[in-house]
Formats: C-alpha cells, sequence, structure tokens
C-alpha cells in the first residue's frame, strides 16, 4: 500500500495505476475481513476511500473498478468480524447510501435478525428479494437463501405462520433447482434443504437432505458446517451428528481448530441427548488439548482438564470471550442450569 502512494504521488494522471491499486486494496481487505483484530482492516478501507476520492477528482467521467458500495460493505464486514456491531452497522448504511447491493441488503437484514431487530431485518430481505429478478438457476437459487432469512427475520419476531410460510417457499425453489445442479450445487442446496425440512418438522427428510449433501460434495467443508451448526441447537439427533462427524474426519483434511470445533459440536448435541459423545470426539478433543493455541483451550474445556472460569480467564480477544461464554452456557444447559446458561 505505501509503495502505492509513492507511485501515484510520482504519476498522478495514471488512470490505471489508480484502479490496480483500488483492485488491490479491495483484495486485501476482503482478505482480511475475518481477523479479529480491525486495525489493518480499517486502516486499508480509509485509503481505499481517500484513493477513490482522489480518482473520481482527477478521471470524474471515468466509472472506477471498485465503487464506494463495495468498500463501505467490506468495512462493515471487518467490524462485523472483530465484534463492534454498532461499527458494522454504521458502514452497512453508508454502503446502502452510496448503492445499494443486493449483498449488503441480505447480509445487513441477517446481521439485524441475529441481534433480535426483526422488523428492519425483514424490510432489508424484502428489498434484496425485490431486486433480485429473472427466472435462471441462479436467482432461483438467490431467492430462495433470502426466503429463509426471511423466515428467520419473522420467526425472531414471533410470527410462526409467517415464517414457515417463507420456509416453504425457500424449499420450493431448493427442489425445483436440485435437477439442474452441478454435484458441486447439489451439495449447497441440499445442505441447506436439510435446514428447512428440519425446521419445518420433516426430520427423516431432513437426514436424507444432509446426507445427500456430503455424498455429492464430500470435500467441501462448509457442507458438513451447515448441518452440523444446525443440529447443535436443533432437537438433538446424535446418529446422525455422529455420522457427520466421522465423515468429516475421514473425508477432510481438516485443521486442528476445526477438528476441535466439529467435536465440541457433537458433544453438545450427546450432551443434551443425554448419551456419550463418543470414542472418536473424546479422542479428539484429549490429543487437542495439549495444544497452546485457543482451540487447544477450547479441547481442553471439553476434554474436562479446564473448567468455565478458567476458559473464560484465557481468552484474549472480544471473539475467544464469545466463544468461551457459549461453550461454558452449553455445559450449563446440559447440566439443566438454564439461568445460569
Amino acid at each position: 500500500t505505501a509503495w502505492y502512494v509513492v507511485a501515484l504521488a510520482l504519476d498522478p494522471e495514471n488512470r490505471e495505476l489508480y484502479d490496480e491499486a483500488l483492485a488491490q486494496l479491495n483484495e486485501f481487505i476482503e482478505r482480511g475481513v475475518f481477523d479479529e483484530d480491525p486495525a489493518a482492516g480499517r486502516a486499508l478501507t480509509a485509503h481505499a476511500r481517500r484513493l477513490l476520492t482522489e480518482r473520481a477528482t482527477r478521471f470524474p467521467s471515468s466509472p472506477a473498478p471498485v465503487s464506494l458500495a463495495q468498500i463501505e460493505f467490506l468495512a462493515a464486514m471487518v467490524e462485523l468480524h472483530s465484534g463492534h456491531p454498532d461499527g458494522a452497522r454504521q458502514h452497512f448504511l453508508a454502503s446502502l447510501e452510496a448503492g445499494p447491493l443486493n449483498e449488503v441488503l441480505r447480509e445487513f437484514g441477517t446481521f439485524e435478525t441475529r441481534l433480535g431487530n426483526a422488523e428492519p431485518a425483514a424490510e432489508l430481505l424484502r428489498r434484496a428479494l425485490d431486486r433480485t429478478l429473472g427466472e435462471s438457476l441462479e436467482v432461483n437459487v438467490q431467492r430462495a437463501g433470502l426466503l429463509q432469512e426471511l423466515g428467520n427475520a419473522f420467526h425472531v419476531a414471533g410470527n410462526e405462520a409467517q415464517a414457515q410460510r417463507m420456509y416453504r417457499q425457500a424449499l420450493d425453489l431448493y427442489d425445483a433447482a436440485l435437477p439442474q445442479l452441478s454435484e458441486q450445487g447439489v451439495g449447497f442446496v441440499q445442505s441447506r434443504r436439510g435446514v428447512l425440512l428440519d425446521t419445518l418438522g420433516s426430520r427423516e427428510q431432513a437426514r436424507i437432505a444432509f446426507l445427500a449433501a456430503v455424498e455429492a460434495s464430500p470435500l467441501e467443508r462448509e457442507i458438513y458446517m451447515v448441518p452440523m451448526m444446525h443440529l447443535t441447537t436443533a432437537t438433538p439427533d446424535l446418529p446422525l451428528m455422529r455420522e457427520l462427524y466421522r465423515r468429516a474426519l475421514l473425508n477432510l483434511g481438516l485443521a486442528p481448530e476445526w477438528k476441535v470445533y466439529f467435536a465440541l459440536w457433537t458433544q453438545f448435541v450427546a450432551l443434551r441427548a443425554g448419551e456419550p459423545a463418543g470414542e472418536e470426539v473424546d479422542a479428539v478433543l484429549e490429543r487437542f488439548a495439549r495444544h497452546t493455541p485457543w482451540y487447544g483451550r477450547l479441547a481442553a474445556f471439553g476434554a474436562g482438564t479446564l473448567d468455565g472460569p478458567g476458559l473464560v480467564a484465557a481468552a484474549t480477544t472480544a471473539g475467544q470471550r464469545a466463544e468461551a461464554h457459549f461453550y461454558v452456557a452449553v455445559r450449563q444447559t446440559a447440566a439443566g442450569d438454564t439461568g445460569a446458561a
């Protein structure tokens, strides 16, 4: 970034250089979106805004390769993933003011749903739906995802009848899309069909969909994550959770932290079902409990060698503290101490 500043100072009338710098900055920000420390992301987005303003001044009739709406959206995601919801909302609003993008409307709507703000969430998601036009396969899959998120917003609002209606509309679109999809697309859609089917009470059909997703895309981590995250808080189905966990370990070159997360989620389902998690889960947690990074502290908690206060004390960032409190709450829930949880 510093070299681009020097280069533009030497050659300020070079439009291609501005475009290259903006495109590169945009890529740098995208890479840092999931960092818990937002400092670098904030610095890069501030610099990108400044370059965009300078470019617009020098070349007012030429559209830039990156828009202000895109930069503000990435700035929102930087704040969101570093645990700063107020900052994220500010940048989401700035992005929409610069130009409404469907991706921003959806992410902003989902963000508001998760904070319990159902009314603004539903409005944002409706706007995204109104802008998602056409009858192509891609459009219908996008509309299904938006309807599913809209259903979640209605669920948060306590309007179960409307939530169920949105879920069924989303399921209908996914069902219609299935015969036209590639294997990777089948995995994506089946994993989301499974969530919808389980939410609508069709548990056996949901199980079939989740396993079909894994069969179609056995090497994609997200295909396991979607059902396992759902099953963590849905009605316990320990046999299905164990099967997904077993297949994930067999098929994926999982990084240590993901082996720990998948093991903890499976353990949670087992605790809620009142059964042991199983040797595979116990072995992974005991193995990684000796590791020093944060996932090692989580593994130690799962293995029973670190207690709840110790896990919370070991956390050093907002994200780690959020995870620590969540997993302690999981244990308390399973023990029946819902007030503490």
